[in-house]
């Protein structure tokens, strides 16, 4: 017995096995069924001599110490009985493949013959990936043949003994890497994760049962590959590794791609005749920015080859890839050839895979074959088998015009499965006021105790319209939710004017902002009418609203009433709504869902319901008799999935027949939740569509089954069409990830005073969206995946991270700011302070963006950072960012156990650490939606029923510790003797 140091690849190996000793996912399995007369004791010795000759497949890998050792062991050969097994033969073979193996105890080899009838056997060989790589196998099949022809035939060993084996290779010293690890280092810095769209989310633990399906792409794609590669002066692979890396940008609409490849290691003569495991892994990068042409991704791609095969010795580890890229010279499997039988491939039924995709090209005997290996958790099969299918069709468009852009060969892909474009031609010209009967005596508008006709509104809102005459702009409407409100923004129309909703709680140097940048001319408030000296006495749009500006500026969408009148048609009429409906009008004004939820109503003669109180109130107003009545709730996806964290708590209304849901992607756990709750009684409707596309675009109607994967945002609504479009605005295949783009008679008109920013995002009929969407296979519903920008989506609110940092550079005494989405609701901000300069407390940056921006665009926690961490491209690295998490103030600590309750509270909620009795709610990132979980926290911690109304009014630890003590104590009191008895008796049992 002899010992050996572990390679630097094998070190990894036994790490990972010692990590998880389940795991099969290294496990090389092979099968052969074999058909004739089979000399099972000449198999079982040829083996053994092979074995014997090398050294690497009679190695266990123990601890010596502390560090894992190779040892070598004299005269192990491995068992190899003949089975017998009566039924089920693919069961037994499984069980040998994916039987774990203990590195530490033996050699991590083991074999068997299953003896199916007296002439047919399959001979099963499992290996540990530490002991070979492929071209061991090769060499292993190729010697398994010589020695049982050997051994049949009488004669002595075939072949050799070794001089030089695996063992000597691990001793031999290493030469300085130095420079390779500097080049990896700088090869790699900034890499992105590759965002490959799956069929299913991604689990919090990473599957590894894996799906292995095998195309033929026969020998026309064997001629295109041989085509191209002398096209480019290029081998094989790096032929084929260019097809894959333009698949992936496709495929996922990324610029920047890494995929792994192994390379054979196997740079020394003597190393050549051995098994063992010599495999290095590099990371292959590829730069498709700027929308190369094949030609040119080839040479690049040549280049990133030759540098990384010079380079190899320093094996690429780590989350750099999740896709592995692999080339064989030969045939999908070389088979055992051995004198007198008929030897065939026999599925192990080994399925285990280490990475999310794997794609293996075999290239042998001029045709193309490929083997898919799949995570089945994330990849369905008819996405692989498309995925495959592109890349064919990849390969022989590139040969055929190896100069023609990335995005040209995607988009001929693209038409070749979808055909050309196509969106319906404009709808009918149309006025929201023309839908609505302004003669009808049934209620319009409920707000408490005040009751409107739709005559009464409609004599109201022309007597507002009488003093707005003589302007044909914008009138600024700057209300409090209620009748005013809806009487106002129809007062402008009758008028002839459009209207341009404000926020009343927004800081005035925003609102004068606003105003300025929009043009209006009449400013409405409580205090009566102004007339502004800006005003433009143009033809105005049915209204503009106000959305997050990259530049630090708010921009205004401009909304045609021929847009508005077809969105209003057709959310009466999907709606189903009827002058039975009670509809909730939940949305603020300067949110585009707040026209979805008035204007449908009133033009199906329905009853629209403005609840009292704060809208963050709601589930305290569903418990009213008015709450109790509605029929149509129309919420923020985002506050949904808030209450939703608790459906059965909620007082939902017992006629509620459709909720309507948009501004976030649903989340699927929250969809089981209320199904499991309330039922299929509800139609829930996902929507979806940004301002510009006029409230919504597309819709999905969401049922059980939804629940189980990605709830989708459905199809197109009438008129509107929806594109996919990838690198180049080229259109990608169903199923692929890009840019969402939509077009049809809804679109907005642009943005006001912005001729350049409308030019950029609206071109030829079509809104570009900057959202990342793919259309599904199968059904075509569109699924929403993010941004492909920087913009985020908090709490329904689009955010452009750039409007809140050149706020937060406005502050003296800061220099660099980053703003980002804590993931929870929230944003954050990365902060340098200026040269030299103290930083500045957080409730100075607050203060400061008080004047500034309204509330939702206040960062909820700050980091200071000595500088910003960038990528080799120059561009600040946010995956670099430390993590942000508010904290509480120095003041003193809850004391009382209503302090202790509520402080344990908030810091679940708010991820926030030592939280201090005087801290304020809102001071530490809370916000509406985070005061529904604190009110099912206390619900679920203390069994007490804490009104949202009461959060908002006692926004310290020490307010709101109070009052949740005297909610206890009424409840308390309101119980009767018996009760009291009963509570004690059970308190004693626990």
């Amino acid at each position: 017995m002899s010992t050996a140091p572990l390679t630097a690849a094998q070190q990894r190996l036994w790490f990972l096995a010692q990590l998880d000793p389940a795991a099969l996912d290294y496990h090389i399995p092979l099968a052969y069924r074999l058909d004739g007369p089979l000399d099972t004791a000449a198999l079982a010795g040829a083996l053994g001599d092979i074995v014997t000759r090398h050294g690497a497949l009679r190695t266990r890998f123990p601890l010596d110490g502390t560090d894992p050792v190779q040892e070598i062991l004299d005269g192990w050969r491995p068992d190899v009985p003949v089975l017998t097994v009566a039924g089920d033969v693919t069961g037994a073979v499984a069980e040998l493949a994916n039987t774990p193996f203990d590195l530490t105890a033996a050699p991590p080899l083991r074999a068997a013959i299953v003896r199916v009838a007296p002439d047919a056997h399959i001979f099963v060989l499992v290996l540990h990936h530490i002991l070979a790589d492929a071209r061991s196998l090769d060499l292993l099949r190729d010697e398994l043949a010589k020695q049982y022809t050997a051994r049949l035939a009488g004669e002595a060993p075939a072949l050799p003994p070794l001089a030089f084996q695996y063992a000597d290779h691990a001793a031999t010293p290493r030469p300085d890497r130095s420079a390779a690890l500097a080049y990896w280092t700088e090869q790699l810095a900034g890499a992105p994760a590759l965002d490959l769209p799956t069929d299913h989310p991604r689990p919090a633990r990473r599957g590894t049962d894996g799906a292995f399906d095998g195309f033929d792409l026969g020998p026309e794609r064997g001629a295109d590959l041989r085509t191209l590669a002398k096209a480019g002066r290029t081998t094989p692979f790096m032929t084929l590794s260019a097809v894959y890396l333009a698949l992936l940008g496709l495929a996922t609409g990324q610029d920047d791609i890494s995929v792994g490849t192994p390379l054979s290691g196997r740079n020394r003569t003597e190393v050549e005749p051995l098994i063992g495991y010599f495999l290095d892994t590099v990371v292959l990068r590829a730069d498709l920015s700027g929308d190369p042409t094949f030609r040119e991704l080839l040479a690049q791609v040549r280049s990133t080859c030759l540098a990384a095969y010079q380079h190899g010795d320093i094996p690429a580890r780590g989350q750099l890839f999740d896709t592995m890229f692999v080339v064989h010279s030969g045939a999908e499997d070389h088979g055992l050839a051995l004198p007198g039988v008929t030897a065939s491939y026999f599925d192990p039924g080994h399925r285990s895979v280490k990475f999310d995709l794997t794609l293996e090209c075999f290239t042998g005997g001029g045709a193309l074959k490929v083997v898919a290996q799949s995570r089945r958790d994330l990849f369905d099969p008819p996405t692989i088998a498309s995925l495959v299918a592109r890349f064919g069709a990849l390969l022989r468009l590139a040969a055929a015009d190896p100069d023609a852009r990335l995005s040209t060969l995607f988009a001929r892909i693209t038409e070749a499965e979808q055909g050309p474009w196509a969106c319906a031609g404009p709808a009918p010209a149309g006025h929201v006021l023309d839908l609505i009967d302004f003669t009808s005596a049934a209620p319009a508008v409920e707000h408490g105790a005040t009751v409107l006709s739709y005559a009464e509104l409609d004599a109201r809102a022309r007597r507002l319209a009488d003093r707005l005459q003589g302007h044909r702009g914008l009138v600024a409407v700057q209300l409090p939710p209620g009748i005013d409100l809806i009487v106002a923004l129809l007062a402008a129309w009758r008028a002839g004017a459009g209207y341009l909703p404000l926020d009343p709680d927004a800081p005035p140097r925003r609102i004068a902002d606003q105003l300025a940048g929009s043009g209006a001319g009449l400013l409405v408030t409580a205090d009566g009418i102004q007339r502004l000296d800006s005003g433009a006495d143009t033809a105005p749009p049915a209204y503009a609203i106000f959305t997050s500006g990259s530049t630090g500026h708010p921009k205004a969408v401009a909304v045609a009433h021929t847009a508005l009148a077809v969105r209003v048609r057709w959310m009466r009429d999907r709606y189903g709504l009827t002058a039975a409906d009670r509809v909730l009008q939940f949305a603020a004004p300067t949110f585009d869902t707040f026209g979805e939820e008035v204007y449908p109503c009133l033009a199906a003669g329905a009853t629209l319901v403005i609840p009292t109180g704060a809208r963050a109130e709601l589930p305290d107003f569903l418990k009213t008799a008015p709450g109790r009545r509605l029929t149509v709730l129309d919420l923020p996806t985002s506050y949904w999935h808030e209450l939703c964290t608790d459906p059965a708590a909620l007082a939902w209304p017992p006629g509620l027949r459709l909720l309507v849901l948009g501004g976030e992607q649903v989340r699927a756990d929250a969809l089981t939740r209320w199904f499991e709750h309330v039922g299929d009684r509800v139609e829930v409707l996902n929507t979806y569509g940004p301002t510009e596309a006029t409230i919504i675009a597309t819709a999905a109607r969401l049922t059980p089954a939804d629940a189980t994967g990605r709830p989708p945002i459905g199809h197109p609504i009438g008129g509107t069409c929806a594109h996919i479009v990838g690198l180049g605005a080229a259109p990608v295949p169903d199923g692929v990830a890009g840019e969402l783009v939509l077009g049809g008679p809804g679109l907005a008109d642009g943005y006001l005073g912005r001729p350049d920013l409308t030019a950029e995002r609206f071109t030829g009929g079509h809104y570009r969206t900057g959202d990342r969407a793919r259309r599904r296979p199968g059904d075509g519903a569109l699924e929403f995946l993010g941004r492909v920008d920087e913009q985020l989506k908090v709490r329904g609110y689009r955010i452009e991270p750039g409007e809140v940092e050149a706020a937060l550079l406005t502050h003296p005494a800061i220099a660099h700011a980053v703003v980002g989405a804590d993931g929870d609701g929230g944003l954050v901000a990365h902060l340098v302070p200026v040269a030299g300069g103290p930083a500045p407390a957080p409730a100075q940056i607050r203060a400061h963006l008080g004047a500034l921006l309204p509330p939702y665009l206040h960062p909820r926690a700050f980091a200071f950072v000595e500088r910003l961490p960038m990528t080799r491209h120059g561009k600040v690295d946010r995956a670099a960012l430390p993590p942000v998490a508010p904290a509480g103030g120095d003041g003193r600590g809850p004391a009382s156990d209503g302090e202790l309750l509520v402080a344990a509270v908030w810091e679940a909620v708010l991820q926030v650490r030592g939280v201090r009795a005087d801290d304020d709610f809102f001071d530490l990132g809370g916000h509406s939606l985070l005061a529904t979980r604190v009110a099912a926290r206390l619900r679920s911690d203390a069994g007490v029923e804490v009104p949202l109304r009461t959060i908002f009014e006692h926004t310290t630890v020490a307010g709101l510790a109070v009052a949740v003590e005297e909610l206890l104590l009424a409840e308390i009191d309101a119980l009767d003797d018996d009760e009291v008895r009963r509570l004690l008796a059970a308190e004693a049992e626990e």
